[in-house]
Order: structure tokens, then C-alpha cells, then sequence
């Protein structure tokens, strides 16, 4: 008979396998780690491809604005060209005044057209010559107000934006045989600027002239520079024709 030792009944039957429990947790460390790692690699690769998009839907932006204005320029030059011609032809006195407004309004083209924003005094002096371009070849029986109120400094628009639609004006508003009126006005404050030109509706002028481009770029011009920040309604009654553009100028 093997005589009772009160010691062995302390002693465990069985040792726990501390190594193992070491294991798992060594192995649940390792993954937490590659996940990390893999977690960050992700991030990057998606930054970069969100980076990437960003900066080629940047330069689509800056492609289809520059075909734009490419489109703009020459479809105006054309028409000032013309208006010329007409007064050359007729041996006008006004002719050497013509070309004199036609080079300060192709100096701002080459000088000024290509910035994406330039600043709104520079696009009024642009406005009057034109302006007083197109009075050199109107008669008595059209009348042209152009105003602006407000403080213009420190404002910045893009350039040739307002030009379309007073353009248009000037094709569509004038008549050789009935007195006509044109207003355009450019009202300023802190947050807005806004433009708005009013013109008669002479019927011929429509069986004449097609319709420019000029407005339609306008639209896309806008919707790009000022995206939920414009906004631009033309109306045509019987006898008028009204364009309202009014620019948010906050960023």
C-alpha cells in the first residue's frame, strides 16, 4: 500500500498551456497590424485615385472654358468688324473712331479674356467701348443708357460675361425705322452683382439675323464659374426682351 503524501494532492493534475494562450494573442496582434497597414494602403490608393479625378474633371473644366471664350471672341470681333466695314463703306467721319475703340476693345481681349476672373472695372471700361462702338453706327432714333451703382472696387468677374446678352441687345433691339431704347444697368453691393438690359423687339431683326451662340455660352460659362451661385432668367413679352443675371460675389 503507498502511504498518502498530503503534498501530491496540492500538485495540479494538469498544467494549463500558458505557450498557446501567448500564440493566439501574438497571432490577434499580427492581424490587428496587417489590417492597419492594409486599412492605410487603401486610404492612400483611394486619396490618390479621388486626387487624380479631381485634377483631370479641374482640367476638362479649364478645356471646355477655354473653348468657350474661344468661341465668344471671334463670334463678337466678327460682328465689330462688320459694324466697321459699314462705316468705312459709307465713308462715315467716324471711322478713325471706330478703330480706335475697336483697339482698346481687342487690347482687353488679348490682354485681359484668357484670366478666368478679372476685375469689374476693367470689364465696364470694356463695356463702354463697346457701347460707344456700336452708338458711332446707330442713328437718333436709338437711345442707349448704360448705368452702374455701387461700389465696384474689390469685385471680380470673368471676363466678356455680359457681353452676350448686350450684344444681343444691339442685334435684335435697334430698328432703321422706329425709335428704340436700350438699357443696360450693373447694380453692386457686398454680396451681389447684378446686371440687367432691356431692349425692344423689332420682328425683321428675327427674319434677319439667326440667333449667336453668344447667350448659350454665356449659360455654360456660368454654370461652371458660378455653380448654385447665379442665377439668370430672359424674358420675352410682345415687344421686349429681358435679361436679369444676378452673380453671387461671396465665396
Amino acid at each position: 500500500m503507498i502511504p498518502f503524501n498530503p503534498n501530491m494532492a496540492k500538485k495540479p493534475m494538469f498544467k494549463p498551456p500558458r505557450k498557446r494562450i501567448i500564440d493566439i494573442g501574438s497571432t490577434f496582434f499580427f492581424i490587428i497590424i496587417i489590417a492597419i497597414g492594409l486599412s492605410y494602403q487603401f486610404i492612400r490608393r483611394w486619396q490618390y485615385t479621388e486626387q487624380k479625378a479631381l485634377r483631370m474633371e479641374a482640367e476638362k473644366v479649364s478645356a471646355e472654358l477655354s473653348f468657350l471664350k474661344a468661341q465668344i471672341n471671334p463670334h463678337f470681333l466678327f460682328n465689330t468688324l462688320n459694324n466697321i466695314y459699314s462705316l468705312s463703306v459709307t465713308g462715315s467721319k467716324n471711322t478713325p473712331n471706330s478703330i480706335m475703340q475697336l483697339s482698346n476693345i481687342m487690347h482687353f481681349i488679348t490682354d485681359k479674356a484668357n484670366s478666368d476672373f478679372i476685375p469689374l472695372q476693367k470689364e465696364i471700361e470694356f463695356i463702354r467701348d463697346y457701347i460707344n462702338l456700336q452708338r458711332l453706327r446707330l442713328g437718333k432714333e436709338t437711345n442707349v443708357i448704360f448705368d452702374v451703382e455701387g461700389k465696384i472696387e474689390h469685385q471680380q468677374v470673368p471676363p466678356l460675361i455680359f457681353i452676350s446678352f448686350i450684344e444681343n441687345a444691339f442685334k435684335y433691339g435697334i430698328s432703321k425705322n422706329q425709335s428704340s431704347e436700350i438699357l443696360i444697368k450693373i447694380l453692386v453691393n457686398q454680396e451681389n452683382i447684378s446686371f440687367r438690359s432691356i431692349n425692344h423687339i423689332f420682328p425683321n431683326n428675327h427674319m434677319i439675323e439667326s440667333p449667336g451662340i453668344g447667350i448659350s455660352n454665356s449659360r455654360k460659362r456660368l454654370q461652371y464659374l458660378y455653380p448654385n451661385r447665379h442665377r439668370l432668367l430672359i424674358k420675352e413679352t410682345e415687344d421686349l426682351f429681358i435679361v436679369h443675371l444676378n452673380l453671387n460675389s461671396t465665396t
